[in-house]
């Protein structure tokens, strides 16, 4: 989305939207400046001295300044000529569900565009890829009667029920190549591969926040940003992590691959693009001289259960028939799909271990299974009281599959973040909040209330508050020039600053307790409330 050229929009045809939803309804990181644009496009005056560059954007202000849409759209409007559809991805376990592609379909509308096919939603806790499969099969349908199209609807629905995506047996294939020097710079290749830019963090320290006694962690993860000067933050931000698999892991998935390379020498991946005959191309995914170790480890998502069109891949690989149903049975994306996912949530190992038939080629895993996503963090400090740092506090992720009577999981990135020694490097870049900011004006009242982690972005905040306290500054942003406070100003400087915090137990989960105390003794926080869910003695 951040990719498209938005001057092209008024001479779209036909516009299709698949969009996630963030946070309390905001865009996703590359849908922001496409909102912003819509938005502005639809309510083009700006405030006499308004900053341009300030008017952020969320989902739910999106959908609340077009509250008076009716449908109504003549030719005069500047999307008259433009058909769409709008796709929403997101999880109804959350407030706000697919704000933002509600806001998109919604300023399309009220800008002109007509609809070629009803906004579609899909909530990944049930049939989200049922959904969306509906919406793509409807969308075709709808634009070719609007188009005048001639096609084979069935052709193409039954290719979209297997969406094998072209991988077979002899179309790829994993070549030792010696010739090519070892992989070595992991964030520049997770920059090419992203298209982002990935910065080495080293890992300073990892301290446990939780008493020693209690059965979980959560922990506390400082890494050093000294030598990265473009990983400059604000509180509020979040510092977005790239993980690895772990070791133990990937070796049960390499020993269970039926034509593995040597895990530790460089690889080829190739592809034959020939219709006829060979004509092998290099299939340039990962990083060329990149090992099946190194792939399986730092660039592959194995512990994602796999979607239904990958499971009809795998059908084709069974040799048992009870199991080649099975799968086939899964790849449709029902209710069937959704339970097993959910119940089980599968990892590729144990995959694997359900359809011991299956006999699966290395070059499918490294050509299809879907790449490893960074893991987002609210940063948990301020860079001007800690300097060339950056905290995370992080709860360490572990739990039972099958209603806790299944193998044990770990948190991809959590776990990780709590196994790696000091100064390894941590991959990961900052990414900016659109509207989780302190207020501009200092005066204003502060109300924070985070249970468990969610107290991670409000530290920063109270550090802040900290330090221009202790400073007599009156600037919070980062790069800006600290104004002294006037000693003759009238009134209050500081607005009050209260912490609403939840845990489970006193003695065992109340992270940064004495922290929170010695803020309340300076009067950094007005007040800090905690509420216990497992004490007996307090409600």
């Amino acid at each position: 989305m951040e990719d498209y050229t938005f001057s092209d929009i008024e001479y779209e045809q036909l516009l299709l939207t698949v969009t996630s939803t963030f946070g309390n309804g905001d865009p996703p990181d590359n849908g922001e400046v496409f909102g912003r644009q819509l938005y502005e496009m639809r309510n083009p005056p700006l405030e006499e001295g308004e900053n341009k560059s300030k008017r952020k954007i969320s989902s739910i202000h999106l959908a609340m300044s077009s509250s008076h849409y009716h449908g109504k759209r003549d030719d005069s409007q500047p999307l008259a000529n433009v058909r769409f559809s709008v796709f929403g991805l997101g999880s109804r376990a959350y407030p706000n569900f697919c704000a933002f592609a509600r806001s998109v379909d919604r300023l399309l509308g009220e800008l002109g565009a007509e609809p070629v096919y009803e906004k579609g939603e899909g909530d990944e806790l049930c049939g989200q890829e049922e959904s969306f499969r509906k919406w793509v099969t409807g969308c075709y349908e709808a634009a070719c009667k609007t188009f005048f199209l001639d096609t084979n609807l069935k052709d193409y629905s039954d290719a979209l029920a297997t969406l094998t995506k072209e991988w077979q047996p002899d179309k790829f294939r994993v070549c030792v190549h010696k010739g090519l020097l070892p992989v070595t710079d992991l964030c520049k290749n997770l920059s090419d591969i992203h298209r982002k830019n990935v910065y080495p963090c080293r890992m300073l320290s990892r301290t446990n926040l939780q008493n020693e006694e209690s059965p979980r962690a959560t922990i506390i993860v400082k890494v050093d940003i000294q030598n990265e000067p473009m990983l400059v933050h604000e509180p509020g931000d979040h510092l977005a992590i790239f993980p690895q698999n772990q070791p133990s892991l990937v070796n049960q998935l390499i020993k269970q691959l039926t034509d593995a390379t040597p895990p530790d020498e460089p690889m080829l991946i190739e592809y034959n693009k020939g219709k006829k005959g060979e004509d092998w191309k290099p299939f340039d995914r990962l990083p060329p001289g990149c090992t099946l170790r190194q792939a399986l480890l730092q660039y592959l998502d194995i512990t994602t259960p796999p979607a239904s069109q990958f499971l009809a891949i795998l059908a084709t690989l069974a040799s048992d028939s009870k199991e080649k149903d099975r799968l086939l049975d899964l790849s449709k994306g029902t209710t069937v799909y959704e339970d097993w996912k959910f119940d089980k949530c599968p990892n590729m190992v144990e995959v694997l271990e359900e359809f011991s038939s299956l006999k699966v080629p290395a070059s499918l895993f490294l050509a299809k299974l879907p790449l490893i996503q960074s893991r987002y963090y609210s940063i948990s400090s301020s860079r001007q009281y800690v300097g060339g740092e950056i905290h995370c506090t992080v709860a360490v992720v572990s739990f039972r599959t099958q209603g806790g009577s299944g193998p044990l999981h770990h948190g991809v990135c959590s776990s990780w973040l709590n196994r790696i020694a000091k100064n390894t490097i941590v991959p990961c870049f900052v990414r900016k909040a659109s509207a989780f900011y302190l207020p501009e004006l200092k005066k204003a009242p502060v109300i924070m209330v985070g249970p468990g982690t969610g107290i991670a972005p409000f530290r920063s905040f109270w550090q802040q508050r900290r330090i221009e306290m202790e400073l007599k500054f009156t600037s919070h942003s980062v790069g800006k020039p600290l104004d002294a406070i006037s000693e003759d100003q009238e009134g209050p400087v500081w607005g009050d600053m209260a912490l609403f915090f939840g845990c489970r137990h006193p003695k065992l989960d109340h992270i940064y307790k004495k922290e929170m105390e010695e803020l309340v003794s300076e009067d950094v926080l007005a007040m800090a409330r905690c509420a216990y869910s497992r004490d007996p003695n307090q409600p």
